[in-house]
């Protein structure tokens, strides 16, 4: 498939003139919806195909790649056992390999990671839970109730007239 500029052709409109050919017009409208249909149909399937091609290939590129690089690292051992740097299998003679502290490395970094990961949680939570804790602290410290209303003052007539008010009015416009 090549990527082809699919032009449309313009149809002629229906007027009073060429009312006689409408019958003719849909058919060329409906024959012209068929191929381009059937045409992107095909392009659609191509895609698909190739999408699977590529998918099988990268699944093959990748089993090989993993067995080339598992040969590769028994070779490397085998080399090693052969000039005495290591023991056989099982044994160790004290010596790394670089994929042994390629691996150490990795969990290394890892576990920086994770902790560093924690410690921004611990800081975000520590800057979210600020006004809580003054809020705590304030209570600790006697600070909470240095403050509180005293409706000693408060005459009763006053509060009796603002409820016939809000009784009878339905709001408090005073």
């Amino acid at each position: 498939m090549t990527g082809k500029i699919v032009s449309i052709p313009t149809f002629p409109t229906k007027t009073v003139h060429n009312h006689s050919f409408t019958h003719v017009m849909s058919k060329a409208l409906e024959a012209h919806y068929i191929v381009l249909k059937k045409r992107f149909l095909e392009f659609t399937q191509h895609a698909v195909e190739v999408e699977h091609h590529w998918k099988e290939f990268a699944t093959e590129s990748t089993k090989e790649f993993r067995s080339l690089v598992k040969k590769k690292r028994d070779l490397e051992r085998q080399v090693m056992e052969l000039e005495g740097m290591i023991g056989p299998r099982g044994t160790n003679t004290g010596m790394k390999t670089d994929y042994q502290e390629e691996v150490e490395a990795l969990k290394r970094t890892q576990s920086l990671q994770k902790i560093r990961d924690l410690w921004a949680g611990i800081a975000e939570f520590h800057s979210v839970q600020a006004p809580q804790r003054r809020i705590v602290d304030s209570v600790l410290n006697g600070e909470a109730n240095k403050y509180h209303i005293d409706a000693s003052q408060i005459q009763p007539r006053v509060i009796k007239w603002k409820c016939v008010l809000i009784l009878i009015t339905g709001s408090c416009a005073q």
